[in-house]
């Protein structure tokens, strides 16, 4: 399974209201040998610290492409919401209501793929994006 897959799989596993959060073992520390595997510990980390730290609340799935999906969580008394897109093929855009009591504010990538920030216009939604064959997950700005 190619790398940049792994990773959009673990997004889907760990980010998704109905995801059971588990974890390969040679995924996370890696593998030596005959069928040797890279480590993706630092990326699965970020995935389990976004997952204990942000993900909360109703879950809004965007499935607007063929190839990119989208989902918002709505968060809830103790966490904000949280955007997440994941694209097997070229980069896209997704408009998300996120909320009008938003509106003004940033979202950033906390995966870092992406630069940049995303503002909440009046109306409560943000277009947020993922590049190619990658996955995005923005929350809000510090």
């Amino acid at each position: 399974v190619e790398d940049g897959f792994k990773i959009q799989a673990y997004t889907f596993i760990l980010l998704r209201q109905d995801g059971f959060p588990c974890v390969f073992y040679g995924d996370y520390l890696g593998i030596d040998g005959e069928y040797a595997r890279d480590s993706h510990q630092w990326m699965i980390d970020k995935l389990l610290e976004i997952r204990r730290d942000h993900a909360a609340g109703e879950q809004h799935d965007y499935f607007e492409h063929p190839n990119c999906i989208g989902w918002l969580l709505t968060g809830d008394e103790h966490h904000t919401p949280l955007a997440v897109l994941i694209s097997n093929g070229a980069g896209k855009e997704i408009s998300m209501l996120v909320g009008e009591h938003l509106a003004g504010r940033a979202f950033v990538d906390y995966t870092g793929h992406q630069e940049g920030e995303v503002f909440i216009g009046d109306d409560g939604r943000g277009v947020f994006y993922v590049g190619d064959a990658s996955v995005s997950i923005w929350g809000l700005s510090d």
